[in-house]
């Protein structure tokens, strides 16, 4: 039995949440696999099976200072029995608990997904995140997207010898859903740049509206996405007088997802801090052959985005580096380079099937000492 400890669980969406799911049903082909999260929200525990996969949310009593209050995993872990148990961080108040059980039942496995180190933590999730601390001393395996994340975070960068490379698996487009426009990136039409994400002040499209308005008047900027920030930065497009030039899509997904990667000419990925310690849109972009341009932070972001071979990137916050990058877009061959380098290295290194088949070897190799224990 494999135990997934994360945040949430579909239908909340998320690249953590997604990533649960991916792998929780990649281990549901080697043996049983179940899922406990917590619920979003006030309410009682949910339980369900998604598949083959058991998934329960334990109830919430709501949040305090920015974190889900749960009932305690434990009862429930002691119920599943885990060989493995997989915990996804950050996740402060459930690391804990999780802790507790571990002391108990230290024949138990433990692999940590690091997906993000804590930013502006807060005193709860600082007290929190001690236990945390202690299960990165505990785990038998730590997985991060990328080596250039591990080496350079706040939390695990210390226990890197045990780290295991594994990205997420991103879907290639369905071909009934995507259908790209004929790329004109001519002086008569301009860019079309496209932003896709959660609109929260640390995603930076501030800092591609400023940078829009350094651009020629024909660029146009999409945003897919939604969020706390949203009205903020309508007030700032009408400030900048840009309005005219930018279109809100709100949140997308399936075909709508689609719709926006066929309108954009490329994708930007402005975030403000490593709190974007992936960035899936990136790949997500590259499967469409859609050019990159991101804030060169010390993450994965760097290693999907490599600098003039399968993205451009500029420092965080530089609206006047950002309209740069844009502006060296225009040239046609260097966009179409930069699409066709990005496609061939996310189909060989980022595609749902090559992570899949990955992930399978990982598992087994996790799964074969436990089997050569008698029972």
């Amino acid at each position: 039995m494999i135990v997934q400890i994360g945040k949430y669980y579909l239908p909340e969406i998320g690249g953590i949440e997604n990533n649960v799911r991916q792998v929780a049903h990649a281990a549901s082909h080697f043996c049983d696999s179940a899922v406990l999260c917590m619920r979003k929200g006030h309410g009682e525990r949910i339980s369900f099976n998604d598949v083959s996969v058991q998934v329960i949310k334990l109830r919430s009593f709501g949040c305090f200072w920015r974190q889900e209050i749960t009932e305690s995993p434990i009862p429930f872990l002691n119920g599943l029995e885990p060989d493995i148990l997989q915990f996804h961080s950050p996740n402060p108040l459930l690391a804990y608990p999780v802790w507790l059980y571990l002391r108990k039942n230290p024949h138990v496995r433990l692999v940590i997904s690091h997906h993000a180190d804590l930013q502006r933590p807060g005193p709860v999730r600082s007290v929190a995140n001690l236990a945390f601390l202690r299960l990165l001393e505990r785990a038998d395996t730590i997985i991060s997207y990328t080596r250039i994340f591990a080496e350079q975070s706040r939390e695990i960068s210390r226990y890197v010898d045990k780290v295991t490379v594994l990205p997420h698996g991103v879907a290639f487009p369905s071909k009934e859903d995507y259908v790209r426009d004929e790329i004109d990136i001519s002086r008569a039409k301009g860019l079309r740049v496209g932003f896709l994400g959660r609109l929260e002040a640390w995603k930076g499209v501030q800092i591609l509206f400023k940078a829009l308005k350094m651009c020629r008047p024909e660029t146009q900027v999409i945003v897919a996405g939604d969020g706390t920030f949203h009205t903020a930065l309508k007030k700032l497009a009408e400030q900048l007088q840009i309005l005219g030039q930018v279109e809100f899509m709100g949140h997308v997904s399936g075909a709508d997802k689609e719709q926006f990667f066929s309108k954009i000419d490329v994708l930007a990925l402005p975030s403000l801090n490593c709190g974007e310690s992936y960035g899936q849109a990136l790949v997500e972009a590259q499967l469409r052959q859609v050019p990159v341009i991101a804030s060169d932070l010390p993450t994965g972001v760097r290693e999907i985005c490599d600098y003039g071979r399968t993205g451009l990137l500029f420092p965080p916050g530089n609206a006047g580096a950002l309209a740069g990058a844009l502006k060296q877009l225009e040239n046609t061959s260097t966009y179409r380079d930069l699409a066709g380098s990005a496609y061939r290295r996310a189909v060989s290194n980022y595609s749902e099937q090559a992570v899949k088949d990955r992930l399978k070897e990982f598992y087994l190799e996790l799964i074969e000492p436990l089997a050569k224990i008698p029972d």
